[in-house]
């Protein structure tokens, strides 16, 4: 069956070769001369040339063409070649693949007044050319804002740990929340997904001016507690010391595993639950030795060039299977006989 734009196509193409056609034949009876006849198929050749791209556009398999006529909603076009009448067709051309979208650095305040910078990436594509082109001007831009206010909306009412620990249910929440226009702005999202949570580097320097006030009130704690992680400490004495004193040990760690080579503090996401993980296996563990050991051992991963996904997957495996546990028990007793000695 012929659609509209072949018709509207062959319409175009025969009456410039009918015209075409009644110049040779007033040539042929010496009506024009034969300088003429060249002359005008020259400049109708010329013609067609010059306006072929305005009248025809072509549309690739991956894409669609929302199609206007005198401002109204006419078609959507599918791939090939489209042609649109000039000055009273319009039209805009969709990619329809799943395309990844980088929101910019995010700077929100927490509940407990640090300042984090969120990076997140959003996945979507079109479903639907019709309404993303109709009921969102910029459907890109609406998506990058709506998931920004919304992620302002849940860290700004958290504290800093709890975003920490609670990464993977703010991107479900992200999730659900973008799907909820998804019909109405003709969109599919297949993913939202924080990538890291930094520290800005005054943040860190307010860590160090924290130490120094808290340093007294934590010291008796630290020797009732022997050698046991700060971690574990701040936790076993959480009914004294309140939420300020969790909060200064929690950053300490952190700036400790940064190991001073970098100006900001990337939230190890991954390595914190690994860690918690392992610690919680073993009696006499604290987190902060259970995180060092976590560090060590991706440190010596990446040497080897393994990328971030890998050495998660290997540290996932070893903890599962005891490797972690044993390699730090001996560890432990290795260090313990030396010292005896």
């Amino acid at each position: 069956m012929v659609n509209d734009e072949t018709k509207q196509a062959i319409f175009f193409m025969t009456l410039i070769i009918g015209l075409v056609m009644i110049v040779g034949v007033l040539a042929l009876f010496d009506l024009l001369s034969l300088f003429a006849v060249l002359a005008l198929i020259l400049i109708v050749l010329v013609i067609m040339y010059l306006q072929f791209p305005n009248y025809f556009t072509e549309v690739k398999q991956y894409e669609r063409a929302v199609v206007f006529r005198m401002g109204k909603f006419l078609k959507v076009a599918e791939p090939g070649w489209l042609f649109v009448i000039q000055f009273i067709d319009s039209f805009k051309v969709l990619d329809m693949r799943e395309v990844t979208v980088d929101l910019t650095e995010q700077h929100i305040v927490t509940e407990d007044n640090i300042e984090l910078i969120f990076n997140t990436v959003l996945y979507m594509k079109v479903t639907n050319p019709k309404k993303a082109v109709i009921n969102v001007a910029d459907y890109e831009t609406a998506a990058k804002k709506r998931v920004q206010a919304r992620l302002r909306g849940i860290a700004g009412n958290m504290k800093m740990t709890e975003i920490v620990s609670n990464v993977d249910d703010i991107n479900e929440d992200l999730f659900e929340y973008m799907a909820k226009v998804e019909d109405k702005w003709g969109l599919t999202f297949t993913n939202v997904e924080i990538q890291s949570v930094e520290i800005p580097e005054r943040i860190q320097k307010s860590i160090q001016e924290r130490r120094a006030a808290t340093e007294d009130k934590l010291g008796q704690i630290e020797r009732a507690k022997g050698a046991k992680g700060e971690i574990d400490q701040v936790r076993e004495a959480a009914d004294k010391l309140g939420p300020a004193a969790l909060q200064y040990y929690y950053l300490q760690t952190l700036e400790k595993m940064s190991k001073g080579k970098s100006s900001k503090i990337i939230f190890p996401l991954e390595l914190s639950k690994l860690a918690t993980g392992l610690s919680d296996k073993l009696t006499g563990i604290g987190y902060e030795e259970a995180q060092e050991k976590i560090a060590g051992k991706y440190e010596e991963l990446k040497k080897e060039g393994k990328d971030k996904e890998s050495i998660i997957e290997e540290l996932e495996r070893e903890l599962k299977e005891g490797e972690l546990e044993e390699e730090l028990k001996k560890e432990k007793k290795q260090k313990k006989e030396e010292e005896n000695d």
